[in-house]
């Protein structure tokens, strides 16, 4: 079954978010850890480097997730014009799926909130565009599923598919 552009691209939308955040999250302390340390080997471009990366590198992520989200919308929109499902799985796809993805996203945005509360993860999650990301992800969700909808039944309608 070839599922492209489906509603259920909601799914993989906020999964594809909170990974991306994490290992994000996670790379940030590494940097952080590796630019505080002495070297074992006295070498000033290894610590050079890590200050490098984490001033310069890690403030663009922030944006990156943003992007990436905006990306994700527009690729699942695309591919929706592409799908031909029945109309008839359109009430199931309202009172069913949307509001599933809506209650993963709001548990994915506890979750972060969680994460971002560990001492160690707090100092790497100073991204406002992540936080607001996370902190209105089930609003985001809504729309983009509101969209999807339109997407999928609503020009399949148009187009006169039944």
């Amino acid at each position: 079954m070839n599922n492209k552009g489906n509603i259920f691209g909601l799914f993989a939308l906020i999964a594809v978010i909170f990974s991306l955040v994490v290992v994000i999250y996670i790379g940030k302390v590494i940097f952080t850890e590796f630019e505080q340390s002495t070297p074992i080997q006295a070498d000033p471009t290894s610590k050079s480097m890590a200050e490098g990366i984490s001033a310069n590198l890690y403030p663009a992520f922030g944006n990156m997730v943003f992007i990436v989200l905006i990306g994700m919308l527009i690729f699942f929109a695309v591919a929706g014009f592409q799908m031909h499902q029945h109309p008839a799985f359109f009430p199931v796809s309202v009172f069913i799926v949307l509001p599933l993805s809506i209650l993963i996203a709001s548990i994915i945005s506890n979750v972060h909130e969680k994460f971002v509360e560990n001492a160690t993860i707090a100092t790497a999650a100073d991204s406002a565009i992540i936080t607001n990301i996370f902190n209105n992800l089930p609003l985001y969700v809504f729309g983009f599923g509101i969209i999807l909808l339109i997407v999928i039944y609503g020009f399949s309608r148009a187009r006169g598919e039944t």
